[in-house]
């Protein structure tokens, strides 16, 4: 007998013992709702390319607005039709590039599609991620003669001493200790050169929750059309090591103007935040 049975057989016993039926509907909706937690804490973990396909992504309070059908729904077709929520970015920050500059340092790299994204615009890029696996997937995807090299080591430590016309870091600055990491990013950046950070944030607000609520519904929705309707296994890109963020978008910002004046940040639908800082 599954847990979930057995909370009912406990409940309807309590409701048989003369507890008021309103009184069990709340017990049972929360005892649900517990079992729910438990469940999606056992899931598979979906890697920080594809965070929030798993509803460990989602805040708290979004899970508990959310009967547990929905949420088991919610999570097989966001297993069924997977999508890179970091991918759906990279555009994007090649846009906020030069049109073509010299070396660029891809920090958290995972299996390297902006790094060769990147070369395409620069003389040289490096790859680095602490996951030596990843960092292999990275090497076996990229062809021959592509001006990428992809090096196992952790940010900040571990970053190569540069200048660097272009440094890009996307859903890994939460696994760093933050202000450490982007006083190196400034320290490493060349004059006139261009910082892009993709990241995540902790929800905490209302505006936070409104956000979640407009991407928990669409999260599936984008997936299903992306994969053209077809069952697909998730991308080289999702099987990364990604752990939750712990900051809120206020402390960040607080943090990032600090350490970079003038940076330029804003907050993203399907949990993300946006950097944008250019060294003077």
């Amino acid at each position: 007998m599954n847990m979930s049975h057995r909370i009912q057989r406990t409940s309807l016993t309590k409701h048989h013992s003369g507890v008021p039926t309103g009184q069990w509907r709340t017990e049972r909706a929360s005892a649900d709702q517990a079992v729910a937690r438990r469940e999606f804490a056992v899931l598979p973990a979906v890697r920080a390319a594809g965070v929030a396909a798993c509803p460990q992504a989602w805040s708290d309070r979004t899970m508990t607005l959310l009967p547990p059908r929905v949420l088991r729904t919610l999570h097989a077709l966001n297993s069924a039709y997977p999508w890179d929520h970091n991918a759906h970015h990279h555009r994007w920050i090649l846009r906020r590039l030069p049109k073509r500059f010299g070396r660029a340092l891809d920090v958290g790299s995972g299996s390297g599609e902006l790094a060769r994204l990147l070369a395409r615009q620069a003389t040289a890029v490096v790859g680095l991620d602490a996951d030596p696996a990843i960092s292999a997937v990275a090497r076996e995807l990229t062809p021959a003669g592509v001006p990428v090299s992809f090096v196992v080591g952790r940010a900040p430590d571990d970053m190569p001493p540069g200048p660097h016309d272009v440094i890009t870091c996307v859903a890994a600055l939460h696994h760093l200790p933050f202000d450490e990491a982007l006083t190196r990013f400034r320290e490493r950046l060349a004059p006139g050169g261009t910082l892009v950070v993709v990241g995540l944030y902790r929800a905490c607000s209302v505006s936070d929750r409104l956000l979640d609520a407009v991407a928990v519904p669409f999260n599936p929705v984008i997936g299903w059309v992306r994969n053209r309707g077809r069952r697909a296994p998730a991308p080289p890109a999702m099987t990364a090591p990604t752990r939750p963020a712990g900051m809120t978008y206020p402390e960040i910002v607080r943090a990032a103007r600090r350490i970079l004046p003038g940076a330029r940040l804003r907050r993203r639908v399907f949990w993300r935040y946006t950097l944008v800082w250019r060294c003077r």
